[in-house]
């Protein structure tokens, strides 16, 4: 994991862990998966591989993946929370 701003890691990672896509009854047992998520944002990639490389970490994990709206509209969540971090 990059050494990034770790406000933003742990907001990061509560939008994941609050979304939780698999609906597990236990959220944190997809830590796993968040983490790549997280890893995934922090590589910097165009906005559609990010989308679609999320979609195979579940798909990876639990052989389902959620829509790619949903995956979408989280996405833009954590670039707008990582924008206002910058700014902080």
């Amino acid at each position: 994991m990059s050494a990034m701003n770790p406000d933003f890691n742990i907001a990061m990672y509560k939008i994941l862990n609050d979304w939780n896509p698999m609906q597990l009854e236990d959220a944190t047992q997809g830590d796993m998966e968040y983490y790549e998520i997280m890893d995934l944002v922090h590589q910097k990639l165009p906005f559609e591989e990010t989308v679609s490389r999320i979609s195979e970490v579940f798909l990876h994990s639990f052989e389902q993946s959620p829509q790619k709206e949903e995956i979408t509209d989280i996405l833009n969540k954590i670039y707008q929370l990582k924008a206002t971090c910058e700014i902080v």
